[in-house]
């Protein structure tokens, strides 16, 4: 019996020595209330990386605990099932659908996938009903899809391009020429005028077919201190000519009249008869070509220009085109006659201070030179728009900013003597504040910010 009790002692000790030679199983383990992967060579639990395991990809944390749910990895955002499996594609979290693309990474913004368009904002949910992506407005159905062509919201007609953006102005849809508002919903159909863009009706780009002209006419205003832009977006808009081809055409249109000599074919301006666009009311034909809009805005300046304006810039030192540049400045800085004679002398005391004050900083010049940047096409392209800003250039800016009224050429001509300021700032109302040194302009614009 003693023997035998050895033997079994001698087996069981065996046995233990055989089991504890042996590794652990890898694969899968349920390690209280988390799943582990156990490593098939090392028999350790894989911690803090990704495990492809029967075709799927699996997180596992610092721990070695599966992970399921949203994980952030590498600013990246992945989404792992309730069994641990991290998706790719199309899928609904219980709240919102998201979409992770072939390594797991959730996407944002536009998503092409078969064949569509959908879009997911900065938290990756995919959106529904208007959506907006920079200035553009996009309509996407309740599953997702961009929408183009026609669409119907809430009883409102609206039209999207090939693109999904919709529209809005004038939009020529199968040569019919339709008007939809600021916000989109259709106002009228055959509405006469230009149109800004034109499509067939699935969205796609269509040739554009203009109106013909007919002898009708219209009645035009352009109010002081419009730009070339402007000018030729009202001209538009009234069925005139088109903006596009009236910038163009400024660039190309020879006057005969020796008042625009120093313009005409000015190789340091963006645009040759900017500023000479005299602010009134005219009479056009309508859908007229951009040259006999030009001769007619051209005529008109050349009527307002007196010898005795003449006689004064002689006295002032100053040519045709410094006076109307100075005068364009004086427009867009301010509003009222008594205000333009004062920041008029601002400007003239920085003019005669150069050493002092070599730059004129008036806002609306950085402004324009801004737009200049943005549209080279309509223009001369070889200008830089660094000689329109004078926070960047030495004294007057290149050219005019805008077509000023007379009341600023008025004050170019006559600054304000009594005015010793070289700063001035103005508040929400429009009030003005002058300054003789730049300490004093700082404490003005402190006041501004309160009134």
């Amino acid at each position: 019996m003693k023997k035998l009790r050895i033997l079994c002692a001698v087996v069981a000790a065996a046995a233990m020595a055989v089991s504890l030679a042996l590794p652990v199983a890898a694969g899968w383990h349920h390690g209280g209330h988390h799943w582990q992967y156990q490593n098939q060579q090392s028999g350790e639990c894989l911690k803090n990386c990704w495990q492809k395991v029967d075709g799927c990809w699996y997180r596992f944390d610092e721990n070695g605990n599966m992970q399921t749910g949203w994980i952030c990895d590498n600013n990246c955002w992945y989404y792992c099932d309730q069994s641990g499996a991290m998706k790719t594609g199309w899928f609904y979290d219980g709240k919102q659908w998201y979409y992770c693309n072939q390594s797991g990474a959730m996407q944002t913004g536009w998503i092409r996938d078969g064949g569509c368009w959908y879009y997911c904002d900065q938290s990756g949910a995919m959106k529904s009903g208007w959506v907006k992506d920079g200035d553009c407005w996009y309509y996407c159905s309740g599953s997702g899809v961009m929408q183009t062509g026609w669409l119907t919201v809430n009883g409102v007609r609206y039209f999207c391009n090939a693109s999904g953006v919709m529209q809005t102005g004038i939009v020529q849809i199968d040569g019919v020429n339709y008007q939809f508002d600021e916000n989109g919903g259709l106002v009228a159909s055959n509405v006469s005028g230009y149109a800004d863009a034109a499509y067939t009706s699935s969205g796609a780009s269509a040739q554009m077919v203009d109106p013909v002209k007919d002898g009708s006419t219209v009645t035009v205003t352009i109010p002081e201190g419009k730009n070339a832009s402007q000018i030729g977006a009202i001209l538009q808009a009234n069925g005139v000519c088109r903006q596009e081809d009236f910038l163009k055409a400024l660039n190309q249109y020879q006057t005969t009249s020796a008042t625009f000599d120093e313009m005409k074919g000015n190789s340091n301006l963006f645009l040759w008869y900017e500023g000479c666009l005299y602010p009134d009311t005219y009479e056009f034909y309508r859908y007229d070509n951009p040259e006999n809009i030009i001769r007619k805005l051209l005529i008109n300046f050349d009527n307002k220009i007196s010898a005795d304006l003449k006689t004064q810039m002689e006295k002032k030192g100053l040519s045709l085109l410094e006076t109307i540049t100075l005068a364009s400045m004086i427009q867009k800085e301010a509003a009222k006659p008594e205000d333009m004679a004062k920041v008029s002398a601002v400007f003239w005391n920085r003019l005669e201070a150069k050493g002092t004050y070599p730059k004129l900083q008036s806002n609306p010049t950085s402004d324009y030179a801004d737009w200049i940047e943005a549209n080279k096409a309509y223009g001369n392209s070889a200008v830089s728009a660094a000689s329109y800003d004078t926070y960047q250039t030495s004294g007057l800016p290149a050219g005019p900013i805008c077509s000023p009224g007379m009341d600023a050429i008025l004050a170019a001509l006559n600054p304000d003597e009594n005015c010793n300021a070289y700063y001035f700032c103005t508040d929400k109302n429009g009030t003005f504040y002058f300054a003789e040194t730049y300490a004093e302009h700082l404490q003005n614009v402190e006041k501004t910010k309160s009134n």
